[in-house]
């Protein structure tokens, strides 16, 4: 289970060491320590006119890296390089602390483009880094990236506040009450919110009032992992040693060491080589329907073999319909009766369980690679007014009669029976 709490803009005390770069000291300033240079992109980037270049100071004690220093101005447009200077009180700097200095340009469009973090050697005096290139937030370690169906956000801290990125837009939350997991809110008034409940590596995200679809964090999948594709076949098996490659319908089988993934905004990448050839495997949190099949899977997945690059679904389509309730929202095309409560709980060792209307129920579940069937359903056998008997008997009568199940664009559960009739349920 994934923790929900923030992933800091800078890496360990160990990685940044390896990020630092030579600084020259220039003339004393009595009791003060000024980092100067300048941030710049190969590209010349134009900046649109709400863009604000923020530099920072933080402190890497092997805790939460504190920020010690930040400096906010509004660049009104204009183009890049942005020079900049912090000063920072040489008495607000303790001995035996490690303290590191990133900057970033920040706009509501376009990408957050940041600097690698640099190791800050000097209490006082000042520190000429130079020129600092910006990178788009995706390529840096700033936080952790998620996918709300097909919308990207990264939530991390930059500066004092927690942030969240949408779509290249940026929103500065704060902590709010939760009943459970952790809960921001954004500090501009908006409806907007960031809710991790605990549940893994899911989150919900909220923008001025309109719930994502749910939101899973990108991270390295359970091994073993599987993925396959047609066209023509493939598979690749992933565990803790190596990659398997199985393509062209047998013709061609690899074995090639498993790397330590790289995590990017939107994949998992695995990039390994042996014997002159090379592989990469980009995993995707999307739902992805099987070609031969239409089974949903968790994840999309593409690989590149010296060059050439095959798609395809990975994952197991069990973690699709565990890992909390889902409220049912119609049955058979119409709406649940207001006030009543329709579940369904998928649990461990296929069993299944929820609220009828007035009843509870239980049973089993069975997934295969061609569908889903539930069998041995029970009730408790409550008693209950009419409307509400004639909606549990008819959703008791299509969970019986399922088939298949898919996740609609929205991150909506629908099975449908063999009747061509349907439930919706969202989680």
């Amino acid at each position: 289970m994934i923790a929900p709490s923030i992933a800091l803009l800078f890496v360990a005390a160990s990685v940044l060491a390896g990020c630092a770069i030579p600084v020259r000291t220039g003339p004393a300033v009595e009791d003060r320590l000024v980092i100067r240079g300048e941030m710049f992109c190969p590209e010349r980037l134009a900046l649109t006119p709400d863009s604000v270049a923020i530099v920072e100071l933080r402190a890497d004690d092997g805790g939460p890296a504190q920020l010690v220093a930040e400096q906010r101005r509004q660049l009104g447009g204009g183009h890049v390089p942005v020079p900049f200077e912090l000063s920072v009180a040489s008495s607000a700097l303790k001995s035996g602390t490690r303290y590191v200095f990133r900057g970033a340009i920040v706009s509501t469009r376009g990408p957050v483009r940041a600097t690698e973090p640099v190791a800050i050697e000097a209490r006082a005096g000042v520190v000429e880094l130079g020129s600092l290139r910006l990178r788009p937030v995706e390529r840096i370690a700033f936080g952790t990236p998620y996918l709300c169906g097909d919308t990207s956000v990264i939530f991390g801290a930059l500066g004092q506040h927690v942030r969240m990125i949408i779509g290249g837009e940026a929103f500065d939350l704060e902590p709010a009450v939760s009943v459970s997991g952790a809960r921001y809110e954004a500090l501009d008034g908006t409806d907007t919110r960031f809710w991790s409940k605990g549940e893994g590596d899911r989150a919900m995200v909220t923008v001025r009032g309109v719930d994502l679809s749910q939101c899973r964090a990108i991270v390295e999948p359970g091994l073993p992992f599987t993925a396959r594709g047609q066209e023509p076949g493939w598979s690749i098996e992933i565990d803790a040693r190596q990659i398997f490659l199985n393509a062209d319908f047998g013709a061609l089988q690899l074995r090639m060491p498993r790397t330590e993934p790289q995590i990017t905004a939107d994949s998992v990448l695995y990039r390994t080589a042996t014997d002159g050839r090379s592989l990469s495997v980009a995993i995707q949190p999307r739902v992805c329907a099987d070609v031969a099949t239409g089974m949903p899977l968790p994840y999309r997945v593409r690989y590149d073999l010296d060059g050439v690059t095959r798609s395809g679904c990975g994952g197991d389509p069990r973690t699709l319909l565990t890992g909390g309730e889902w409220t049912v929202e119609s049955i058979g095309g119409k709406p649940v009766i207001a006030g009543s409560s329709v579940t369904i709980l998928f649990l461990e060792e296929d069993r299944v369980s929820g609220s009828a209307s007035c009843s509870r129920f239980i049973g089993g579940y069975k997934l295969t690679r061609e569908g889903l069937s539930l069998h041995q359903l029970e009730g408790t056998m409550m008693a209950c007014e009419e409307p509400l008997r004639e909606q549990e008997i008819r959703f008791l009568a299509l969970l019986r009669d399922t088939y298949r199940f898919e996740i609609d664009p929205k991150g909506r559960l629908v099975l449908h029976t063999t009747r061509q009739q349907s439930i919706a349920a969202r989680q």
